[in-house]
């Protein structure tokens, strides 16, 4: 009985938010009923397999790092990136990755090969190679993330970011984001405004880049992103991502 219930109320909280935001998109205006759509097959798909890998979560609200870890395990074992490869094909997704990311990749790989922080993380030279390897393939000519270059307007947006985070680092403990971080957060802003903002998704495990984001998205123009030394910019030009 308690697991239909816990069921039931996972359902019923799901659908709330969706009632509530399913339509919202960043910035003024409303998504289309074929984005909420879409968005409620993701959410109840996410929550359906989290139950099936065990995680009886009573609502969308005890999601966690360690579930979206789990999720991530998951969706590698089942051949996610064949999946990634015919939605490409179809026109219906791209993966871009920061420039900057890879290389922070590339020495991720490298700690845990000449500098693990525990013995458990530790890469043997066959490991590490074979890590390298099948990275390289994913990111060559963009067959599975496309590697996104920083520009000039990058910087620009990350002058705006910079404050609000500040601010907001403040009010939870000094829990700043690094350099890399907000230029990372800039670059999927400027994509949200080259392309259809509400179909650009940040997928992050990052708490304070989400509330970055929140803070960014629902804060009026004036009183969140004050100009920064780089001088008055508009303030619809940065629209934070989904």
């Amino acid at each position: 009985m308690s697991k239909h219930k816990n069921a039931h109320g996972l359902i019923a909280s799901i659908a709330a938010v969706l009632r509530e935001f399913g339509h919202s998109r960043a910035g003024d205006g409303k998504v289309g009923d074929r984005t909420r759509e879409k968005r409620a097959t993701v959410l109840f798909l996410v929550f359906r397999q989290l139950r099936e890998m065990g995680f009886k979560l009573p609502s969308y609200q005890g999601l966690g790092n360690r579930h979206v870890t789990k999720l991530c395990m998951r969706w590698d074992r089942e051949g996610l990136s064949e999946f990634i490869q015919t939605q490409k094909r179809l026109r219906k997704a791209k993966l871009f990755i920061p420039n900057i990311c890879i290389a922070e990749v590339l020495n991720a790989f490298a700690r845990k090969r000449f500098r693990p922080e525990r013995p458990r993380d530790v890469l043997d030279e066959e490991s590490y190679k074979r890590c390298l390897s099948n990275f390289r393939d994913h990111i060559h000519w963009g067959r599975t993330l496309y590697p996104y270059d920083l520009n000039r307007y990058h910087i620009v947006a990350a002058d705006k970011i910079i404050p609000v985070e500040h601010r907001l680092a403040t009010s939870r403990g000094r829990e700043y984001l690094s350099t890399f971080d907000i230029l990372v957060f800039a670059m999927v802003c400027e994509l949200a405004y080259t392309r259809e903002c509400e179909e650009t998704l940040l997928v992050t495990c990052d708490r304070r880049m989400k509330d970055v984001t929140e803070e960014l998205r629902t804060a009026s123009p004036g009183s969140s992103t004050p100009d920064g030394p780089l001088g008055r910019v508009e303030n619809a030009r940065w629209v934070p991502p989904n």
